[in-house]
């Protein structure tokens, strides 16, 4: 395992808001602040690469959280990198979103899109691309897949889920669209031909474009190949006229299931030695 600047850890954990941020510390029991950083882990190790390190992103949006990711490489060189957090569904009926989600359940990433570069042609607007990298196929094959139907991880999420109607979390695999923009407003034009455009996207937020794009910038050696996942709990439908209130209401909730089936995954793949 390859060291950066201050060490090196086999799992690299990004958070964006204050309230996941605030999960991660709790679900992975995050006792050690790498003085002047803002990076914790669970133990000072006197010596040898850490399972885990976790940090919050500056800001929100796309580039913070490249900047981030970028410096998480050079501080760490994390074999894994993990965006956890939560993000906004799609409502198509009552309480339910596309493929039946509903909210507090977990998607997990297998491809990102970026919505934001686009060339104005007259009254359409042509989607163009950027290179970046998609989440790991080995984590959502090996691992990510095969746990979606443990409970093993609900016990950590340890928030009351506001909407006892709607069951226990369920882990969903499915794309994730990123951008710059907060999507909650239904009646936006903007916002309805994105939704639209990106009619597979379970998941809508604006930050796994920017670490994808980095990890893919960091493939420079055959000495260092690193891989990321996303993992995402649903805090609101984004056109849903309740959005704002959903996600006031949803989102200590949606972070803390996202970080605790993250902390499932993550277990296993510390366990692997043959990583």
């Amino acid at each position: 395992m390859l060291d950066g600047k201050l060490g090196s850890t086999k799992v690299g954990v990004l958070t964006i808001t204050d309230e996941e941020f605030t999960a991660a510390k709790r679900i992975f029991k995050l006792r050690f602040n790498f003085p002047l950083s803002p990076y914790f882990a669970n133990k000072k190790l006197a010596a040898g690469p850490y399972d885990i390190v976790v940090r919050q992103a500056s800001d929100r949006t796309n580039t913070p959280a490249m900047r981030a990711t970028n410096a998480f490489i050079e501080d760490f060189r994390p074999a894994f990198i993990f965006l956890v957090g939560t993000a906004g569904g799609v409502l198509k009926k009552q309480k339910k979103g596309r493929d039946g989600t509903v909210l507090g359940d977990v998607i997990a990433a297998d491809f990102i899109d970026y919505t934001e570069f686009v060339k104005l042609h007259g009254r359409q607007s042509l989607l163009r691309k950027i290179p970046h990298d998609h989440p790991s196929l080995y984590i959502r094959e090996n691992i990510a897949g095969p746990s979606r139907d443990s409970t093993d991880w609900h016990a950590w999420i340890g928030v009351k889920r506001p909407g006892r109607d709607l069951g226990r979390p369920r882990v969903i695999i499915g794309n994730v669209a990123a951008g710059e923009k907060i999507l909650s407003s239904p009646s936006s034009s903007y916002q309805k031909d994105v939704v639209t455009k990106f009619d597979k996207a379970l998941a809508f937020e604006t930050e796994s474009f920017g670490v994808a794009h980095q990890v893919f910038c960091a493939r420079k050696s055959v000495h260092y190949n690193p891989q990321f996942f996303v993992v995402r709990g649903l805090s609101d439908f984004v056109n849903s006229r309740e959005a704002e209130t959903a996600r006031k209401n949803w989102t200590p909730y949606a972070a803390s299931a996202a970080l605790a089936f993250a902390r499932l995954i993550i277990e296993k793949l510390v366990a692997d030695s043959s990583i």
